[in-house]
């Protein structure tokens, strides 16, 4: 390296000749060029830089040869200051002084290596990136949590900041407000980027969508698996576009011990066999995760595809895990105890009545009006302005609509006397249902229903509660059976009250009392009943067969569990030392865990706990937060299972309507998968996603923008 030698000032360089004049190399040339160096071995001048970073080959394309001061050394004395010149203004000079630079810098601890360097320059890529696509992931996912439409007719090609002619969906325009109000992230990124890396196409959507339902299900299905057993709730119903889709839902007590029922997703089924929709259960719960080991329960509603002993749902899932004890949905059974109940004749008739009238006002814009006059003139005190539809399924609604019609009678009867004096086309369906609600019969039936239906109003809307246990609404159900039976027994003094109201009405609206039907011997078609008194006639024609009827259904309906049965001795109430022998009834939840004698001794002294104390829990989580999971393993353990038992599958029917929202006539062509993320969306909203979680996910594939 004796080349890059810079002499002292007292240094005698060589004399060369050129051209008769004697030249030689001058000293303030170091001044001058710091870069230049000198070589006493070949007598000539050298750039330090470029002889240390240049390259063999120089200028635009690498086709000019290095040649003096690099590769060969400087010795035209006469042409020196010229040659300095111009290799101080050369591209690949200044390069290799940048180079000698940043190598110096490197060695010295100033400055990070090649790969640190172009590692932070992606990294800071990778940010900017991120950061352009959050709002775009944020956007979304606030669409899926208020179950707002993405896409417009023109959602498709190049994204302007401008309003556009035509709409193109409420995605781009809260993009475009959010970019044209401050976002200045999304705004450099939906300016600067490429046509085909703006990421907000529909497949993107979609795979955000999805990405962010997997995070939300993956979070769910991690929580059910660690509460140690739960249950599967499903149910199927057509969607707008003639897709029958079975939801599925999961009861658990999660890590907060708190009970929840929460939806997983929506399967497309094509055959509604009991085979069938087995298969795609046990499917769906092994894809998503589910410890199928800690099934113990089934909720079904009572179709005989889902129910059925032996080809059922229950049946065949029972058969691969037999702890999965299946339950009859309550709501279910207490609609179809009252539908059975309420169907006789005066009954049934009457509530057809009632159903007509309230169509007449809901579906007919004069009706409507003159009713919402009338209510307001009459019972100014009511908060109600129009009647409640009667449903034939749903019968908390068949509660509510009875006693906004009997509230609203008066306004009711009014308004039908205003339309019928009318010219309009209802005015004949006016008249006829004034005739009908003017009969004795139909004002009985009326207070009947009201008044039986009252006692079952509050089990209904118990059955809504995900926090529901079945032990404490078989005692609702059976608390309400004897109820009826007491009134039964007393149905004299029970029916004389109902008539005195029904009086008082036939009075104060048509302006007589309550009389009985002509009675002909030989009919057959009509209840015949030799009464001497219009209450007896109807006391024994509507009353006691209404009240029968429904003491017999709910008992019916409501028959003791099996499983439920042996689960009670654990109760507080039931825990009773000779009890200890039906514990082998449940040896099935705790053989794989236990002894039978580790159980049997854990039993006693539970029932040691409860033996002095006088008021003790009823609730199951109460029961569960009295109950020491360290002390009572096995007992705790049992106790949550008999927690976990389904009750109702309102969950489900939660679901239907989110998905009767989000899959609308507008957009029927939801795929599945879009449909269940936007679902998880909207029913678990109050699960936060991270957007990083999100892009990090994203990140595993390739793609156009570094993430």
């Amino acid at each position: 390296m004796n080349f890059l030698y810079v002499p002292t000032a007292t240094y005698d360089f060589p004399v060369r000749e050129f051209n008769g004049k004697k030249l030689k190399f001058q000293y303030q040339w170091f001044q001058k060029w710091n870069w230049l160096s000198y070589s006493k071995v070949f007598d000539g001048a050298f750039c330090k830089y470029c002889v240390l970073f240049c390259n063999d080959y120089v200028g635009k394309g690498s086709h000019e040869k290095i040649g003096s001061l690099v590769a060969k050394p400087f010795i035209k004395w006469k042409d020196a200051i010229e040659k300095f010149t111009s290799h101080s203004k050369a591209g690949h000079h200044r390069f290799c002084i940048n180079a000698a630079d940043n190598f110096s810098n490197e060695v010295n601890g100033k400055m990070n290596d090649v790969a640190t360097q172009l590692f932070s320059q992606r990294k800071q890529q990778r940010n900017e990136n991120r950061l352009a696509l959050k709002p775009i992931i944020e956007t979304i996912i606030f669409c899926g949590e208020q179950e707002i439409p993405l896409r417009g007719d023109n959602d498709s090609g190049p994204f302007s900041l401008q309003k556009p002619a035509n709409k193109d969906g409420k995605f781009r325009a809260l993009l475009r407000f959010r970019a044209n109000s401050g976002d200045n992230n999304l705004k450099k990124h939906l300016l600067s980027c490429q046509q085909n890396a703006t990421y907000l196409s529909p497949t993107i959507q979609n795979e955000i969508i999805e990405i962010c339902g997997n995070l939300i299900t993956k979070q769910l299905v991690t929580d059910i698996n660690k509460s140690g057993c739960f249950t599967i709730l499903c149910d199927e119903t057509l969607d707008v576009s003639g897709i029958e889709q079975l939801s599925l839902c999961a009861r658990y007590i999660n890590f907060k011990n708190q009970l929840r029922e929460d939806f997983l997703c929506f399967i497309p089924a094509y055959d509604l066999t009991g085979e069938n929709l087995a298969s795609l259960i046990l499917e769906k719960c092994e894809l998503l995760g589910l410890d199928m080991s800690n099934l113990v329960g089934q909720g079904y509603d009572g179709a005989g595809n889902m129910s059925g002993q032996f080809n059922g749902v229950q049946s065949r899932i029972r058969q691969k895990y037999p702890k999965a004890m299946f339950v009859h949905c309550a709501a279910h059974r207490l609609n179809l105890a009252l539908s059975s109940s309420l169907s006789f004749s005066s009954v049934r008739n009457s509530l057809g009545v009632i159903k007509d009238v309230i169509n007449l006002f809901r579906n007919n814009a004069l009706a409507g009006h003159a009713l919402k006059n009338n209510i307001s003139k009459y019972v100014p005190e009511s908060k109600r302005t129009r009647l409640v539809g009667l449903c034939e399924t749903r019968f908390i609604e068949r509660h509510d609509a009875i006693n906004v019609f009997v509230e609203l009678l008066e306004p009711i009867i009014i308004s039908l006397q205003d339309i019928q004096e009318t010219n309009r086309s209802v005015s004949s369906s006016a008249s006829s249902f004034l005739a009908a609600v003017e009969k004795s019969s139909f004002i009985i039936s009326l207070l009947v229903c009201e008044h039986l239906l009252n006692f079952t109003l509050p089990l209904s809307h118990y059955l809504q509660n995900p926090a529901r246990d079945l032990s404490s609404a078989m005692n609702y159900a059976h608390d309400i059976i004897n109820k009826l039976k007491h009134l039964r027994n007393n149905y004299i003094e029970t029916f004389s009250s109902i008539f005195q109201d029904a009086n008082k009405l036939r009075k104060l609206y048509f302006d007589s009392e309550i009389v009985c039907p002509r009675i002909i011997k030989n009919q057959k078609h009509r209840d015949n009943y030799d009464c001497n008194t219009p209450e007896e006639y109807y006391r024994t024609s509507i009353f006691v067969p209404s009240i029968d009827g429904f003491i017999l259904n709910l008992e019916n309906r409501f028959k003791q569990n099996n499983v439920l049965s042996s689960s009670e001795i654990l109760l507080p109430k039931f825990a009773l030392n000779e009890n200890v022998s039906k514990l082998k009834s449940l040896n099935i939840f705790y053989e794989d865990r236990t002894s039978e004698k580790v159980v049997c001794s854990e039993f006693l002294l539970w029932c040691e706990k409860w033996i002095n104390v006088e008021k003790k829990p009823t609730e199951m989580m109460d029961i569960l937060d009295a109950c020491d999971a360290k002390f009572y393993p096995n007992i705790h353990f049992l106790l949550k299972i008999l927690a976990t038992l389904p009750v109702s599958t309102t969950a489900v029917e939660r679901s239907f309507s989110t998905l009767k929202r989000l899959k609308t006539l507008l957009r029927n062509k939801t795929g599945n998968e879009r449909l269940t993320g936007l679902a998880l969306l909207s029913v678990h909203w109050e699960v936060s996603i991270s957007t990083d979680e999100v892009l990090d996910v994203m990140a595993q594939q390739n793609r156009k923008l570094i993430l």
